[in-house]
């Protein structure tokens, strides 16, 4: 019963791989390039066999024995990865690596400003900006405080326990609280449904990045069949059960409010600035409102990329500030000597004058960036230092790497201290502007 369908997924596993074995001008290009062992059909997959907490080791294994530019086949993909930050600035700032790699669609999000492809980031970019500008973030400010009090008062509970507990689930549901009251104006007032959304998208991320290293898993219809689809399935609904609600009040307000300014001439409305998801809902292009689809997957990227990267980077900070006493009391010397014994107090102002917290921010990026590889696609032929890259090949960018490189932080690369960003004796103009990437250039 089951033979007639096992042939023809054979079948169909066979005319696959027989398509992608075909080589292309990415594939063939490079052949001195230094770098692992390639075998037919799968390249160097072999090597990424194991478990997903692996793969991360096996990169960094790879670029120390390798150098800081080498070439990595993954069954059908060609990767060239760089940590050499000249051959970095060459790459990202260049038009002809602009797009972002194939992995990034992982997340199944084909809009957005992290995910979609130059041309489209060019158009929304320009277009959503405005609900990035200082002045809204400068609003936000009272926005971010409430949300890290309740976030200190739900650890505060933790650590009356005395118990270890792991501090991302605290700074993840922060930061996704920060996320909608800022991009959407709204607040999550259910817990229970707080902490689904928050697992959705740390397992969401969790699934692209598996996805990344495991060449079976390229095809889209291929993974479909496995279990991790249908979880990312289910991860997604978990998502978009807290999202549109929001989104779909939101629009039905606006169409009523746009019925309502009609018949007014104040046109006062328009200047004020928006917050993310007004400035979409008013977004168009070739004079249609975007279709309710890219505005879901505008939400999604902003949110996934937005809570996520944030509870991670706060996580990092508070491991280096309990890992270094000296460092977490200096922190509070500061802290106690702008605001005294309340906080109550906190603007713009008062946040630039925290210096030493802003060198520990800095140094627990450089030592712990939350993107460690970031991935381009090269869209036509480009020439990094001496070789001549053609269209189709992945560049793989390990700014971690860069960021320990001793030839640019000294021999102290591996060390955790701020004090290298005193403003003092840090100047970032003696320093390769590819040498400090935490944002991905």
């Amino acid at each position: 019963m089951f033979f007639i369908p096992a042939l023809i997924l054979l079948l169909g596993l066979v005319l696959y791989w027989s398509k992608l074995s075909r080589k292309t001008s990415a594939q063939l290009f490079g052949k001195d390039i230094p770098g692992p062992r390639s075998y037919p059909l799968i390249g160097s997959a072999h090597l990424f066999l194991g478990s997903d907490e692996r793969t991360f080791s096996v990169i960094n294994e790879l670029f120390h024995k390798y150098g800081s530019f080498f070439k990595l086949s993954l069954g059908p993909k060609t990767f060239l990865c760089l940590s050499d930050p000249d051959l970095i600035q060459q790459a990202l700032t260049s038009s002809a690596c602009q797009d972002k790699a194939f992995f990034y669609r992982f997340m199944e999000l084909d809009y957005g400003l992290i995910s979609s492809q130059y041309t489209d980031w060019k158009l929304y970019r320009k277009s959503l900006n405005p609900a990035f500008n200082q002045r809204i973030l400068i609003s936000f400010i009272s926005i971010f405080n409430r949300c890290s009090e309740v976030m200190v008062a739900r650890m505060a509970k933790e650590a009356d326990r005395r118990q270890p507990f792991d501090v991302l689930h605290y700074t993840a549901q922060c930061a996704l609280e920060m996320v909608f009251a800022s991009s959407l104006k709204s607040d999550i007032t259910d817990d229970a449904q707080l902490h689904e959304a928050c697992e959705a998208i740390q397992n969401m991320c969790t699934i692209m990045s598996s996805r990344m290293f495991n060449v079976l898993l390229y095809s889209d219809l291929l993974f479909t069949f496995t279990h991790k689809y249908h979880e990312l399935q289910k991860l997604k609904v978990k998502v978009e059960r807290v999202v549109n609600p929001i989104l779909y009040g939101r629009r039905e307000r606006l169409s009523q409010q746009r019925l309502e300014n009609a018949h007014s001439k104040d046109e006062e409305h328009y200047r004020k600035p928006m917050v993310f998801l007004d400035q979409l809902l008013h977004m168009q292009r070739g004079g249609q409102d975007l279709d309710i689809q890219e505005i879901e997957n505008h939400l999604n990227n902003i949110i996934a990329a937005g809570s996520d990267t944030t509870a991670s980077q706060v996580a990092f900070i508070l491991l280096m500030l309990a890992m270094h006493p000296e460092v977490q009391e200096r922190v509070f010397e500061e802290i106690v000597s702008i605001y005294g014994s309340s906080a109550s107090d906190l603007s713009y102002e008062t946040i630039s004058a925290q210096t030493y917290l802003e060198q520990v921010i800095k140094e627990t990026m450089r030592m712990y960036p939350v993107g460690p590889i970031i991935g381009r696609q090269t869209i036509e032929t480009v020439k990094l230092g001496d070789v001549i890259v053609p269209p189709g090949v992945t560049l793989l960018i390990n700014i971690l790497t860069v960021h320990r490189n001793k030839e640019l932080w000294g021999e102290r690369a591996h060390v955790f201290d701020p004090d290298r960003f005193d403003p003092a004796l840090y100047d970032a103009k003696k320093q390769h502007p590819f040498s400090y990437i935490p944002f991905g250039g």
